[in-house]
């Protein structure tokens, strides 16, 4: 298929080169110009929510007109949808996820086993975290947490699509939508943090009763650490056992 021309798309977004790119425009020997944009180019218009068409290839990204300028004019069409979102919801969220892992058994009064097999414990059953748990999937006990607060961002497109943003990081001296939330700006510097693997992130829309829940929860997670983390080792471990100390209290 002849190649006609190289054609190049510049534009600019305040004082930043938002989207620039270039694209081969090819005609057929029936008089049909076509043209696949970069893979690049094409993903970053998918991700916004516009629909594109594939080559023969399987491609995405192809456009065709029965005239040169026809295809030149789709093309900048497609870019200007891009550009075209309108921002129509704007509040912070918290997303967060919990795991726990553990293995249990429970009986009907409530007392703890470790397995089945203490008689005592009758009518008992097992207990797992938030994950399944059992012999040919054994993991460690324990509680592993995530909660962090987002600006989010709802964008309506031309073409009736909606994406969401999720901006991270909220610069406090400029935000105001942080308003005066103590709890929520502890939130927010809280460093080092992501989501515990196989655990779905959930979100819930901000409150500052609902960001104190948090820093709570995260407090008492450090907490347990500042108990235990220097008393590990085998004689700090039977110093306390052997005085009938407890490691949490």
């Amino acid at each position: 298929m002849p190649k006609v021309s190289t054609e190049r798309i510049v534009r600019d977004k305040g004082q930043d080169t938002e989207f620039i790119f270039q694209y081969d425009v090819n005609v057929t020997k029936d008089g049909v110009f076509s043209t696949t944009l970069p893979s690049d180019v094409a993903s970053r218009l998918e991700l916004a929510g516009i629909s594109l068409a594939q080559n023969r290839l399987g491609n995405k990204g192809y456009i065709e007109s029965k005239t040169f300028d026809e295809l030149i004019k789709r093309v900048r069409d497609i870019v200007d949808l891009y550009f075209s979102k309108e921002l129509i919801s704007e509040k912070i969220i918290i997303r967060y996820a919990i795991r726990t892992t553990c293995a249990y058994v429970l009986d009907k009064d409530g007392n703890i086993a470790p397995n089945g097999t203490y008689s005592p414990l009758g009518g008992a059953g097992w207990i797992n975290g938030t994950v399944p748990q059992h012999a040919s999937s054994p993991m460690p006990y324990g509680i592993l947490a995530y909660c962090k607060p987002f600006v989010r961002r709802d964008y309506l497109y031309k073409n009736g699509k909606i994406k969401t943003e999720f901006v991270s990081n909220i610069d406090w001296r400029t935000d105001d939508l942080l308003e005066s939330g103590v709890a929520l700006k502890w939130l927010n510097d809280l460093c080092s943090i992501c989501p515990p693997d196989n655990a779905p992130v959930q979100e819930i829309d901000y409150t500052e009763p609902v960001a104190a829940f948090f820093v709570q929860l995260i407090k008492s997670l450090c907490a347990i650490n500042e108990k235990i983390k220097d008393f590990l080792d085998p004689v700090s471990i039977k110093t306390i056992a052997e005085s009938n100390g407890r490691l949490l209290d």
